[in-house]
């Protein structure tokens, strides 16, 4: 098992009968995606990346490139707003380019690009240690007393549209980051990925729903489980936002799983790797089939 990851080897092999459906779970309160017009960011300058790595170190944070881009993006906001003193224009960049990026960090003296799992990389400093969080490292250090109070905040998370978290895990981090919650405070945003993916995997607070972090008992996994006790199919798929508005996955059933899961293995195995996170194949299978687990 690789740096403490739950993975799939490419010897692993799926069942033959059919996979379950997922059905609607309950009203899960999100935050409204505001209704204004992308602004394109400028294609950063090597100050620009240098800058956004030297923070993403400052996190504990691997510079994946899909991070990396991420903090590019959320530093032109910033610069935005701060010479624009918050007009709405400021609030939304679009993504820069990933081969322009790869290509600039490639170029950089300072900078050393790697090849990382599934057609990743990461652009890290020549001149400085790593030292990063690894998010899926399943040993659980953290204290009692920071679980009890993240229990009941995540359990509040539900109630008010003003405290839901929009995103994945890297943006729900971030949003906590900034909301200075007494029990994270003295916490990396790495570590605060590495809680939450605590929070899911192990400790049961949290989960997704149509690919945001909301309370477990509003998760699509608690649902799967109370129709599994119920013995009783899940009849709707899972939905998506997109900027074209809902986009709805086709469930797989076992004989496409099964094929699917073979084509990562064997690309994987291409790139000269026999595993693949296992927290990384339900994200593939939307990405690249539009299809849910």
């Amino acid at each position: 098992m690789a740096r403490g990851r739950r993975v799939l080897r490419r010897r692993a092999t799926a069942p033959a009968n059919g996979l379950g459906r997922t059905a609607q779970a309950g009203r899960i309160l999100r935050q409204p995606l505001p209704c204004i017009p992308l602004v394109a960011a400028p294609v950063p300058s090597e100050a620009d990346v240098l800058r956004a790595v030297a923070s993403l170190y400052d996190d504990g944070l691997r510079p994946f490139s899909r991070i990396l881009r991420k903090r590019l993006v959320e530093h032109a906001q910033e610069a935005a707003q701060a010479e624009l003193l918050g007009k709405n224009d400021a609030n939304n960049f679009k993504d820069c380019d990933a081969g322009k990026l790869r290509t600039l960090c490639e170029a950089s003296l300072q900078l050393r690009v790697e090849t990382e799992d599934w057609g990743e990389w990461s652009a890290v400093l020549d001149d400085k240690e790593p030292n990063f969080i690894d998010i899926y490292d399943p040993v659980d250090n953290y204290p009692q007393e920071l679980w009890t109070a993240a229990e009941n905040y995540f359990k509040s998370l539900g109630e008010s549209s003003d405290l839901a978290l929009a995103g994945g895990r890297y943006a729900s981090a971030r949003a906590l980051v900034q909301r200075r919650l007494p029990f994270l405070e003295g916490y990396s945003m790495g570590q605060v990925c590495h809680i939450m993916q605590l929070a899911i995997s192990q400790r049961k607070l949290l989960g997704y729903f149509n690919g945001a972090i909301v309370p477990y008992d509003q998760s699509t996994s608690m649902l799967k489980c109370r129709c599994a006790e119920q013995q009783r199919p899940l009849v709707d798929p899972p939905v998506s936002a997109s900027p074209e508005g809902t986009v709805q996955f086709q469930v797989a059933d076992w004989e496409t799983a099964r094929l699917k899961l073979r084509e990562i293995l064997d690309s994987a195995a291409l790139r000269g790797s026999d595993q693949v996170p296992l927290s990384n194949i339900k994200r593939l299978f939307r990405s690249l089939y539009q299809m849910e687990l």
